[in-house]
């Protein structure tokens, strides 16, 4: 508080000097000055302490939000793979499509529309790379 008695008194000294009066009305007249432009300062302050915390909450909320895309990347890949071969299965399990096609071409079937969606996720590595990545960036924050 000291320091801001000091700073206001030679800041009245200075702007005394700029208007060469003297008198209680330029005295009073500084003083509201100097207590606006403290507000003002205070004022500031305290947005740019508003702003900073706002931008943490944004960090940390956009980290949420990237764990959560990575958890639905996931499930979506793994109901790629388990849905495919259930439909297969269910067209497969028609009584007048089982009475056509032998079981040795329902179970390939089957067998390719399991392995089809895993080579489409896996073989690119899109999902391990992403994975990899991911383990890293944990691995470097701790």
């Amino acid at each position: 508080m000291s320091g801001e008695k000091a700073s206001r008194s030679r800041l009245k000294n200075e702007l005394s000097k700029m208007h060469r009066y003297n008198d209680e009305a330029t005295s009073s007249t500084i003083n509201e000055f100097l207590d606006r432009l403290i507000k003002i300062e205070k004022h500031e302050d305290k947005m740019i302490t508003s702003m900073v915390r706002l931008i943490e909450s944004t960090e940390k909320l956009n980290k949420r939000i990237e764990g959560l895309t990575w958890i639905m990347l996931v499930l979506t890949a793994i109901t790629f793979i388990i849905s495919i071969p259930n439909t297969v299965a269910t067209i497969m399990g028609i009584p007048k499509v089982s009475d056509i096609i032998s079981v040795e071409i329902i179970i390939l079937s089957i067998i390719l529309s399991v392995a089809i969606p895993m080579i489409l996720i896996f073989h690119p590595r899109w999902l391990l790379a992403k994975w990899w990545s991911k383990l890293e960036e944990v691995q470097k924050e701790e």
